[in-house]
């Protein structure tokens, strides 16, 4: 994206329009990247809630968790280890195959966020494809100079 901000600036008509051209360019990609960014914690909050739901009770009672503890442990992820000692029936090997579903379900979560984002590289790919050639814009030739004179390594203000 910080390449079609500096094509932009290079693209411009009038050179006066520079800062408006990259500040416009610079405001929709924020845009753009704040849609992403709200569309990924949608996606990842809803499949958290759909893969925990589906994989972690299921573990918990064929490890011999009581459903009446369920919520509980689920929960205790949020608060800490110190949470699954207060857990009802729980044993090392009930914390250890919940974990596991746990683990499996976070990462099932997050896979659906990685697939989210084959659409929008889909979409930056297409973009990119159809920025214009700018290479005609690249003379070397300096529209303006900061400074002129014979020492070009002297700062303005230094004593000789």
């Amino acid at each position: 994206m910080q390449t079609a901000i500096t094509i932009v600036t290079l693209a411009a008509k009038d050179q006066f329009a520079l800062g408006s051209a990259s500040g416009v360019a610079g405001s929709i990609r924020f845009l753009i990247s704040s849609i992403a960014a709200t569309v990924y914690s949608v996606i990842l909050s809803n499949r958290l809630t759909s893969t925990i739901s589906s994989q972690v009770p299921p573990a918990l009672l064929s490890a011999g968790l009581p459903a009446s503890s369920i919520p509980t442990f689920i929960s205790a992820f949020a608060l800490g280890p110190t949470a699954f000692a207060a857990i009802p029936g729980i044993t090392p090997q009930i914390l250890a195959a919940g974990t596991s579903a746990y683990k499996n379900a976070n990462a099932d979560a997050y896979r659906t966020v990685f697939l989210s984002n084959i659409a929008f590289s889909g979409v930056a790919i297409i973009c990119s494809l159809l920025l214009p050639n700018v290479d005609h814009l690249l003379t070397g030739q300096v529209a303006t100079t900061l400074h002129q004179g014979r020492d070009e390594g002297h700062i303005a203000g230094e004593k000789e």
